[in-house]
């Protein structure tokens, strides 16, 4: 690598942005990568990227993003990268060290300031590198109106520039707040603005949702012109998105990008108990964020370069879990057949649970648990989480992934639902659904699914979870009213994956109220979440058999 000159580059009010450029050794000018940042210089990972980018002949652009690490401006996370963007690149382009070919890269909020300007390229600017993000923001913060509190609120407390040597425990405190409106003010003494934006806009058709930059976001995908390679993972909580986005690109952009899944969380370490799913098969494939450049890297040389490029193109090329090998799809969703697997009683289970059969029984039954939000059920496992990854929040986070789960019964307000084993190994790819039939006596509250694979010796890992209230089930925008005591039915469309299922395995179905912190917990009373106080302990019912309809769809490749 050669020398590392800094700037103070111009937006258009005014504002300097610090920005260092890694050249390469010798004469210019370059193909160059353009990494705009948002988390300061005391993170080192994109100044080594960067490096490694200015030694394989690339000049490196690493911006400091607006109000961040001695840029100019004030923080307020998403807002101006858009105008800013544009900005930095017509700087770029004018650069006597730029040969006329740039390429754009970064991970999760890095991604973000990506594709903000994907539909507003100068034509110096050939491809894009994104990983580990989405654009539809609301379905990042909100799973049928329940929050994602570990994920939103741990990185507000790391990101909110205040006190963040005390972060850990600031976070801690955070979880137990009520109501979580106070939350700011309770921690840090002032309000934090565009965090109660978050908390207080749980309807997708708000105005906050629909007005400003993110309807404008979301109408980016359609237009753009130039390739991407998408980088994602089966346990970053921004993976649906990620594949929402790929299949709206035009056509012909799509069939020159690639989409690669692996088998990891947000920053690419391969999360929870994975071990006994990879084997050794994995040796050399899983890329930690740093060695994502590497896959970076490769498509450079062949979109900034002309070099050959030995991967497929136009493709998903995901990661089987249990398999061991790389799945190339060209159609997403996969090409699946459905397999129905319906709730049902055992005698043996009792009121802990039952089975689950592939013929409905006659006669109806049901079972019931109480639900207390002040003593939730946490998280073993979880699709949607991020604090675990700061050592700070260790204590406080459950690990993303699968993990090894309690046995059956373990607590008295989770349900369980076992299959038979399977004779012959499936091949699960898509999304897993489930319905159920539920009644509770509290006016709204919250049901969790959660899909496991289980073991010839019984250990049992989770697959996929998710969580509805009854406010916003189904997917409804504005929140319904709930009769207490009345049936109701719940769809859930769990995340995708692909996962093997070895010969022998079962397939087990949790039932519960919570999932804590990966989601706040339900206060069992109706109303804005954020601003509640009061909390009820509910009786929560499940219907199946007869009449109720109540079961699993697994969506298996042939």
């Amino acid at each position: 690598m050669g020398e590392i000159k800094e700037y103070m580059v111009p937006m258009r009010d005014g504002a300097g942005l610090y920005t260092r450029v890694f050249f390469p050794e010798g004469v210019g000018p370059w193909p160059t990568v353009l990494i705009r940042d948002p988390y300061g210089k005391a993170n080192p990972v994109m100044a080594m990227a960067a490096r490694r980018f200015a030694d394989h002949g690339y000049a490196t652009v690493l911006q400091h993003v607006r109000g961040t690490a001695g840029s100019e401006g004030e923080w307020v996370p998403h807002k101006n990268e858009r105008q800013d963007g544009v900005d930095a690149l017509q700087w770029l382009i004018g650069q006597p060290w730029m040969n006329g070919n740039i390429g754009t890269y970064g991970v999760s909020y890095r991604g973000y300031v990506q594709l903000a300007i994907a539909d507003q390229l100068p034509v110096e600017v050939k491809t894009m590198v994104v990983g580990n993000f989405g654009l539809d923001r609301h379905k990042q913060m909100y799973q049928d109106g329940m929050f994602r509190l570990d994920l939103i609120t741990s990185w507000a407390v790391r990101n909110c520039g205040i006190n963040p040597e005390a972060m850990g425990e600031l976070y801690k405190k955070a979880l137990g707040i009520r109501p979580h409106i106070d939350m700011d003010k309770e921690l840090y003494g002032v309000e934090l603005p565009w965090y109660r934006e978050l908390i207080t806009n749980v309807s997708p058709i708000a105005e906050f949702w629909n007005s400003g930059i993110w309807p404008e976001l979301l109408s980016v995908p359609p237009k753009v012109k130039v390739p991407f390679l998408f980088l994602g993972g089966w346990f970053d909580y921004y993976l649906p998105m990620m594949l929402e986005n790929y299949e709206q690109l035009p056509a012909p952009v799509r069939a020159a990008s690639r989409f690669q899944i692996f088998p990891v969380a947000h920053n690419f370490s391969m999360p929870g108990d994975l071990a006994p799913f990879t084997g050794s098969g994995m040796s050399g494939m899983v890329p930690e964020e740093l060695e994502a450049v590497t896959y970076a890297l490769e498509w450079f040389d062949y979109q900034l370069k002309g070099l050959p490029y030995r991967r497929p193109v136009g493709v998903i090329e995901a990661y089987a879990i249990g398999a061991n090998k790389w799945e190339p799809l060209r159609n997403w969703p996969p090409r699946t057949e459905t397999q129905r697997l319906y709730l049902a009683a055992d005698n043996v289970a009792g009121d802990t649970g039952g089975k689950l059969c592939e013929v409905a029984d006659a006669s109806p039954e049901t079972i019931s648990y109480c639900y207390d939000p002040n003593n939730p059920s946490s998280a073993q496992g979880a699709d949607t989480v991020f604090a675990y990854l700061q050592p700070a929040y260790a204590d406080y986070s459950p690990m993303a992934g699968p993990v090894r789960q309690d046995p059956p019964g373990a607590r008295p307000d989770v349900l369980t639902f076992m299959s038979q084993s399977f004779p012959a190994g499936m091949l699960l790819a898509g999304s897993i659904k489930v319905l159920l039939q539920v009644a509770s006596d509290a006016e709204d509250t919250a049901f969790t699914v959660k899909i496991s694979e289980v073991r010839a010796d019984g250990t049992a890992y989770n697959i996929r979870n998710t969580i509805t209230s009854l406010a916003y089930r189904n997917g409804m925008p504005i929140p319904q009213v709930y009769e207490p005591g009345s049936v109701v039915s719940i769809g859930f469309t769990l995340r995708p994956i692909v996962w093997q299922l070895p010969v022998g395995a079962k397939l087990r179905l949790d039932i519960s109220s919570s999932n804590f912190p990966e989601y706040h917990n339900h206060s069992n009373t109706s109303g804005p979440w954020a601003e509640q106080c009061a909390v009820k302990i509910a009786k929560q019912t499940i219907y199946f058999g007869g009449p109720y309809a109540s079961y699993i769809e697994v969506p298996v490749r042939t």
